[in-house]
């Protein structure tokens, strides 16, 4: 089964789950941040990432908020895939969260609203 989706990844460049994995080891390699580093930065286990890192997972809000924040970019300015694991269906659950937590400034909510948007339309 883990063949079958794992070629099902290699093989479909605009999966969701395959660009977050191409955008996260870009990111990492061009700071020469390795996946140890990136865990304490972010305080994302180290296994959750490799498994990010694989495409074995589909990382939530709040896992691309962190790994954002680690990383030092912006979602305008990195180019993040921000609709890793949405169903199309749920834009404004999405927005309603974002809204919602309370772990985020305003300014960081209206420009994940904005990229959410943007990779929405």
């Amino acid at each position: 089964m883990h063949a079958v989706r794992d070629s099902v990844l290699r093989g479909v460049g605009d999966r969701p789950t395959h660009r977050f994995r191409e955008w996260l080891a870009s990111q990492m390699a061009s700071r020469q941040i390795s996946p140890e580093k990136l865990a304490q930065s972010s305080g994302i286990h180290r296994s959750t990432i490799s498994r990010l890192l694989s495409g074995n997972r589909s990382p939530n809000l709040d896992t691309v908020t962190r790994l954002m924040a680690a990383l030092g970019g912006s979602s305008t300015d990195a180019g993040i895939p921000l609709d890793v694991g949405v169903d199309p269906a749920a834009g404004a659950d999405v927005e309603r969260s974002i809204r919602a937590d309370p772990n985020l400034s305003e300014a960081a909510r209206q420009e994940l609203i904005r990229s959410y948007r943007r990779m929405r339309s």
